[in-house]
């Protein structure tokens, strides 16, 4: 990778499916790869066109908090949502029961009564799921709960 830099490669060419070198990265999980891409300028905004994963979507699917925050750091957008079925990072966090994501993700401003195609919202994705802790941060945030 630091020889594709140094050489000046574009680090946001994406392939047929609009998936960046960033995005690769963060779906084998390579965290050293994607600080040496964010390092030098990668775009964090981007989305691919298989469901409309952005970046931010397709690290919280791994399940961690290390590569999401990277990109928070840097300042990707956390109200975009994924094509396939209006879901935001936030809400994939809290389905998933990342506490440290999600709140993660009400500080930096991720809107708590967003809701999907279907009228999900987080806390009620997360209520459904039985993630209590998750329901109760998202709640202290004034989420509707219906």
């Amino acid at each position: 990778m630091n020889a594709l830099i140094n050489a000046r490669a574009d680090i946001n060419l994406a392939n047929r499916d609009d998936v960046t070198p960033l995005m690769a990265a963060m779906d084998g999980g390579h965290v050293a790869v994607v600080d040496a891409l964010l390092r030098n300028g990668a775009e964090v905004n981007c989305a691919d066109s298989l469901d409309g994963s952005t970046a931010v979507i397709k690290a919280t699917m791994k399940g961690s908090i290390v590569m999401p925050s990277m990109l928070l750091e840097k300042g990707a957008g956390v109200h975009q949502e994924r094509q396939l079925d209006s879901l935001t990072a936030l809400m994939l966090a809290a389905v998933s029961g990342q506490i440290e994501l999600v709140e993660a993700l009400l500080r930096v401003g991720a809107n708590v009564n967003h809701a999907n195609r279907d009228g999900m919202t987080a806390v009620k994705l997360a209520k459904h799921k039985g993630r209590t802790e998750v329901v109760n941060a998202l709640l202290r945030k004034a989420a509707m709960d219906d």
